[in-house]
Parts: structure tokens; sequence; C-alpha cells
């Protein structure tokens, strides 16, 4: 996100969208993949209601990355 959109929610609008639209297609899971040492982003999915889960490497990738995940929203259906 550039500097100056940032803290208008701009980045949560656009998570929670994505969040109900995969609901509505039968999502019961959200898992997403970031750069382990990236804490501003890990709080901001944390604030989302994400919970870490493990950290694992990849052959031809230079950096751990950290699993992320959460249950769907279930109103996904009527928030669409």
């Amino acid at each position: 996100m550039l500097p100056e959109y940032r803290g208008h929610k701009v980045g949560e609008a656009l998570m929670r969208n994505a969040e109900r639209r995969l609901a509505v297609l039968g999502a019961t899971r959200l898992r997403l993949a970031i750069v382990r040492q990236t804490s501003r982003l890990q709080a901001f999915y944390e604030r989302l209601g994400y919970q870490a889960g493990e950290s694992r490497t990849f052959a031809g990738v230079f950096f751990p990355i950290l699993l992320m995940e959460k249950p769907a929203p279930e109103d996904g259906r009527a928030a669409c």
C-alpha cells in the first residue's frame, strides 16, 4: 500500500470484500502466506482475524513464509 493511502482502511475493505466473495463461492477457511519478517503485515492480518500458523521454507524461495488462516465469514452470501 502506498504510504499516502495507509490508515484509510482501503486494504481492510479490499480484504473484507474478497473474504465475502470467497465465502459465497463455498470457502470455509481462508488461508494466506506472507514473508515471515514482515511484522507490520502480520499485525494487519491479525487485526482482520487471521491467526499465525506454521512457518515454512520452500525450494527456490530465499525467505521463510508464515502461513495464516481464519474461518470464512458466515454471512458471505448476504454481504455480496
